[in-house]
């Protein structure tokens, strides 16, 4: 049985065959005109020239086809290529903000983490914490846009699909930290802070799934 998955021997078997197809054909033809199954009107020599011409234009036009479908794969084959290449510099221009954006979040949680130990041991976060947490917010505001900052039509759909559900969630970690810092007065329970620690560990894990699957480094 024939490997449907390996083209080049696939490519193989079909030249083979056209090939003892194009050398029996004449013998065949010659062969048919030793036959007497009907009556024949005109000569055996016109008979062969003419079904030389014939069978001859079909092999030229399924050869002119085939032709036409390797070139037409071969353009294909080259065009996904290069747009996989422009593709992965595009994704490439990301790389050194998505770290960015990866230590931002591990310093935020770091903040949660600090304040959730501190409110259980009774302690009340001190005003440079509480400011060094704002400034983080501030920072991953800043970081948010990656998605302007590129040509979106050098990728494909399912690319911009993931980095469109790593932006919404990156963005509703930030909306979230930043409601909670601009409560903070209110006075939120220890539980809560570690709650939004484990969300900001999810966008984490997020953003390094998609770096993984697009291949971004």
């Amino acid at each position: 049985m024939v490997n449907i998955k390996n083209p080049n021997k696939i490519r193989l078997i079909l030249s083979i065959t056209i090939g003892i197809i194009i050398l029996a054909l004449p013998i065949l033809t010659n062969q048919l005109m030793t036959f007497r199954w009907f009556k024949v009107i005109g000569d055996e020599e016109t008979w062969i020239a003419f079904y030389g011409s014939y069978l001859g234009g079909i092999i030229g036009g399924l050869m002119t086809l085939a032709g036409v479908l390797i070139t037409l794969n071969f353009q294909t084959k080259n065009k996904h290529q290069e747009d996989e290449v422009n593709e992965h510099k595009t994704l490439l221009m990301l790389y050194p903000k998505f770290l960015l954006i990866k230590s931002n979040l591990k310093n935020i949680r770091l903040s949660l983490e600090n304040n959730h130990q501190m409110i259980e041991q009774g302690y009340e976060w001190n005003k440079i914490e509480r400011e060094r947490f704002k400034w983080r917010i501030k920072r991953l505001a800043e970081k948010l846009n990656f998605l302007e900052e590129i040509d979106s039509s050098k990728l494909l759909p399912e690319t911009i699909v993931k980095l469109m559900d790593l932006n919404r969630e990156l963005e509703n970690i930030y909306v979230a930290v930043s409601v909670l810092e601009g409560n903070f007065e209110s006075g939120f329970p220890p539980e809560s802070w570690e709650e939004y620690s484990h969300g900001v560990k999810d966008a984490m894990d997020l953003l390094d799934v998609t770096i993984n699957d697009l291949n971004i480094r």
